[in-house]
């Protein structure tokens, strides 16, 4: 007997997520993955005929799309339908860019809103979405059993948390100034900071700033402190040569164990292991 789902939604059209679930319908990955770089970052201009995805974590980027400019700041995501013409670039190439992508087919009906074809679909603040994608990358580049089943599942959970988001409207949380100012307060001090000074940074007292950030990236101060820090370790694991008791030093960690320990924890799989799926794809 077959299994039905209903998704009390109306973006994204319910029979988009219907069509990522059914595995009955082709769905063919292209591109996903994530760049982080404090240099010049473009995509120059083109037309695909594919889904576009993109997540900013950090930086400025500008997007033109569908005749239009927009720009992107940190948290901010944008979905492209097949054969829209786009470019980005990144706008202050001194700050670190930091950005999720991904271009996938499926057979499915366009995305709709109010009974209009959607070209393009900005989100600002889905801070909340980085992990399941962080999980899809990890799922597509080292592969396991049942890996097409896993991306059709963690893909259609990521569009209905969008989804969600978009329903939120502004009850989101921390405003962009805030998330900004907490941002470069961790990134100087490379994530070695305790909640209370990011509160200070953000001019909110620490309980209601507690409450506002766990709205805003779906996770407690600390918790985002350390994923931020393991973040850092995954990116010097995958652009760097530095040996990973280095790296754990670099980042804080008294030991190689300890670092160890909370990178699989985060990542799924051993610093060693995943320093080799970036080496050798």
């Amino acid at each position: 007997m077959g299994v039905s789902f209903k998704f009390n939604m109306t973006w994204p059209d319910p029979r988009f997520i219907r069509a990522i679930l059914n595995p009955e319908i082709p769905l063919d990955w292209t591109l996903l993955r994530r760049t982080m770089t404090t240099m010049s970052w473009h995509i120059d201009d083109r037309m695909l005929d594919e889904h576009l995805i993109y997540l900013l974590t950090g930086g400025v980027a500008e997007a033109r799309c569908g005749g239009k400019t927009i720009q992107l700041r940190a948290g901010d995501w944008l979905w492209l339908q097949p054969g829209i013409r786009h470019s980005f670039r990144n706008i202050d190439p001194t700050q670190l860019t930091d950005v999720f992508h991904m271009r996938f087919r499926v057979d499915a009906p366009p995305i709709k809103s109010r009974d209009q074809t959607v070209v393009e679909r900005l989100l600002r603040g889905a801070h909340s979405l980085n992990r399941t994608w962080e999980e899809m990358i990890l799922e597509f580049e080292i592969g396991r059993d049942q890996q097409a089943e896993r991306l059709r599942g963690l893909l259609a959970s990521l569009l209905i948390e969008a989804g969600r988001l978009a329903s939120a409207g502004d009850r989101r949380g921390l405003s962009y100034a805030q998330t900004q100012a907490i941002t470069r307060l961790a990134e100087q001090r490379r994530y070695e900071v305790r909640p209370a000074e990011l509160a200070r940074a953000a001019g909110l007292s620490p309980e209601y700033f507690a409450r506002l950030f766990r709205r805003t990236y779906q996770l407690a101060p600390r918790q985002w402190l350390v994923q931020k820090r393991l973040e850092m370790g995954a990116h010097l694991l995958r652009e760097t040569v530095a040996n990973i008791s280095e790296i754990a030093e670099v980042l804080g960690y008294p030991d190689i164990f300890q670092f160890s320990r909370r990178f699989k924890k985060v990542f799924g799989v051993s610093p060693v292991k995943y320093r080799h799926s970036h080496r050798y794809r």
